[in-house]
């Protein structure tokens, strides 16, 4: 009786410390699916992106990938193609990390202000100083040949459109931040914590087969 109690003592303490690497190792299942039937061949490229996304932008693997896919869903609502979705996907995860390097917060918001300032919610990219207001969308999407005349309405994809060029012009100045600043603490601790998270991936990766056969 005692030598099974110990013996289920010892799965259930190996169960609790192993069942976060297999979650995340889940995930990463989830988003590389999630990537690849939204982008279709363009996913590879997002991929790679993922791969040296903690050491450019301070944003993990996993994140990274997570982060493609809605913005790669997105982009499908954009009328965009896939390899252009794939651009925007990435290039938005990448400034995410860059403001979140230059605004100390945490990539995790950042992604989230990106995300509502695509949608037309313009107030959370507003800390970032990223304005989005109506008549400054109207300027831009008739600057960019999207309408005829700024008295048109607009409808959501010309929006997300004329948001994203937007995001990209007033977010310019945080580009490359993270690379600047990579040796600073924080984002030295950012990476540590990444490589940490890439580490538990890899090992719920090679048990996550067995798990689930259990």
């Amino acid at each position: 009786g005692l030598g099974f109690a110990a013996l289920g003592g010892v799965v259930i303490g190996a169960a609790a410390a192993l069942k976060p690497m297999i979650d995340k190792a889940a995930a990463m299942e989830e988003a590389l699916s999630k990537n690849q039937l939204l982008l279709g061949e363009s996913s590879k490229a997002v991929e790679a992106f993922a791969e040296t996304s903690l050491r450019s932008f301070g944003v993990t693997n996993l994140a990274a990938l997570q982060a493609t896919g809605v913005f790669a869903n997105l982009g499908k609502a954009m009328n965009l193609s896939e390899a252009d979705s794939a651009s925007m996907a990435t290039t938005l995860t990448g400034l995410a990390g860059d403001l979140s390097s230059l605004h100390d917060v945490s990539v995790e918001t950042a992604l989230t202000a990106l995300r509502a300032g695509l949608i037309g919610e313009a107030e959370p990219l507003r800390k970032f100083g990223i304005f989005l207001d109506a008549a400054t969308l109207k300027t831009k999407a008739f600057a960019m040949g999207l309408i005829k005349n700024t008295k048109e309405a607009l409808t959501p994809a010309i929006k997300s459109q004329a948001a994203y060029a937007l995001i990209l012009q007033e977010g310019a100045i945080a580009m490359g931040d993270f690379a600047r600043t990579s040796d600073s603490a924080t984002n030295a601790t950012k990476t540590l914590a990444g490589e940490w998270e890439q580490l538990q991936i890899k090992i719920g990766t090679a048990i996550l087969p067995f798990y689930t056969a259990m």
